[in-house]
């Protein structure tokens, strides 16, 4: 999968999400949050079916999923939370000496 000339920094996959098709969501260096749709035989470039708006504001290092909610985080000092029903962007917690590195859902 290729998101852009900027490497991904995070991905995650979400099995029989949309339609029982495979989606892979990444996060890059290009601050934006990308969806793909992948078939079972996964070869070749693909391009993004979905591209989350408002982007980051600066790369994307992690991300995080419970239920159709992604957070996301990013060198911005920010976490973002997205509907990925309805595709979204629900809020922003803004930190303002934190870079985020992780997200952990308990």
């Amino acid at each position: 999968v290729q998101t852009c000339a900027l490497p991904i920094l995070c991905w995650v996959c979400l099995g029989g999400w949309f339609d029982n098709k495979d989606i892979i969501v990444t996060g890059s260096k290009d601050h934006y949050i990308k969806m793909f749709e992948v078939d079972e035989e996964a070869v070749g470039t693909y391009n993004p079916t979905v591209n989350l708006e408002p982007p980051h504001y600066d790369g994307i290092q992690t991300l995080a999923i419970h239920n159709e909610i992604l957070f996301s985080g990013s060198r911005d000092y920010a976490i973002k939370k997205w509907d990925l029903d309805k595709q979204e962007l629900v809020t922003v917690s803004n930190f303002s000496i934190i870079i985020i590195l992780t997200i952990i859902i308990i």
